[in-house]
């Protein structure tokens, strides 16, 4: 999982860059989705490789496209001064 959110916070930021945080939020949103619905169709011979892993680590890779965007939009426009108020503030709502 912890390559999952590695691989999705380089991921994120390069797309939220070129094409903004509404696309990364959506797709994000969509991908997690999928990958939930994925892993509730989890069987008692399933694979841990293709059943498990697989969508759990799709899974952190779209955690982190969640995330990036949701901070980003909440901590545009702040003060300075205020930043990690509203840095504070938004990471509890995300998680």
């Amino acid at each position: 999982m912890a390559l999952g959110f590695i691989a999705g916070a380089s991921f994120s930021w390069k797309i939220m860059v070129k094409t903004g945080g509404r696309l990364v939020l959506l797709v994000g949103a969509a991908t997690d989705t999928l990958d939930f619905l994925w892993l509730s169709m989890i069987q008692v011979g399933s694979s841990y490789w293709a059943s498990v892993l697989a969508p759990a680590f799709r899974c952190a890779f779209a955690k982190v496209q969640l995330f990036s965007p949701l901070a980003n939009t909440a901590t545009a426009g702040v003060n300075c001064a205020d930043a990690g108020l509203a840095s504070g503030y938004s990471t509890p709502h995300a998680k």
